[in-house]
């Protein structure tokens, strides 16, 4: 079984998805969608929601504060971009294949300002 890749979607169309697993006053800034998975990457935080087993019923929702990351990696000239980000608590990355896009650069940036600045 293959990789399913990450697309970076428009924040309009994954709203509704998305309001019921942020804070009120909380932005989405970028929203990456597989088939049943949601990433997003918010004014505070990474939320990533996974849709478990067949129905979907089962929905597990990590949160990784940008304050806990301790590296990130953005690979974006390969065949199987991907991002990877390590938090203070994990020895292993986080790791998201993504579709080719020039929001990858962007979200290089972001990432920087959210871990860096």
């Amino acid at each position: 079984m293959g990789i399913t890749a990450l697309n970076f979607v428009d924040i309009a169309d994954v709203e509704r998805d998305a309001a019921q697993h942020l804070m009120p006053s909380e932005k989405v800034a970028f929203a990456l969608k597989a088939v049943r998975d949601l990433n997003l990457f918010t004014d505070r935080r990474l939320v990533m929601i996974d849709q478990k087993g067949v129905t979907g019923r089962t929905t597990e929702v990590t949160t990784v504060p940008y304050s806990r990351i301790t590296r990130f990696s953005v690979e974006t000239i390969a065949l199987v971009p991907e991002v990877k980000i390590w938090t203070a608590s994990a020895s292993e990355a986080i790791k998201m294949v993504v579709s080719a896009d020039g929001r990858l650069r962007d979200l290089n940036l972001f990432l920087a300002d959210k871990t860096c600045g």
